[in-house]
């Protein structure tokens, strides 16, 4: 289930970054991959964060502790938000929720 997890991810970058930036953080994407190879299974009501953290990188804590070293590159970052801020989020009503719109504001 957690491969399963992270290969989401991994496809919402892709959906959302052209494969020129992609190129700019391939090893922060294969990190960031291997991150979810490492958690022996995700339950329903588990929290997964990443945080920006200025000066340091990308920080993923699971239920509250971390999981993992600063991932640096804001480019990084930024495609992780694209996932569901991006031009093909998983959910539209989501993403719209998400950037404060309504239907009178589209």
């Amino acid at each position: 289930q957690s491969e399963t997890f992270g290969q989401a991810f991994m496809d919402g970058i892709k959906k959302n970054t052209d494969l020129a930036e992609r190129a700019n953080f391939i090893p922060q994407e294969l990190t960031f991959g291997q991150l979810f190879a490492s958690i022996p299974e995700l339950k329903k009501g588990d929290v997964l964060n990443t945080d920006w953290i200025p000066g340091s990188g990308t920080m993923v804590s699971l239920n509250g502790k971390k999981i993992s070293d600063a991932i640096p590159d804001v480019q990084f970052y930024n495609a992780l938000l694209r996932i569901w801020l991006g031009r093909a989020p998983p959910d539209v009503k989501l993403r719209s929720a998400l950037l404060g719109e309504t239907p009178e504001s589209k």
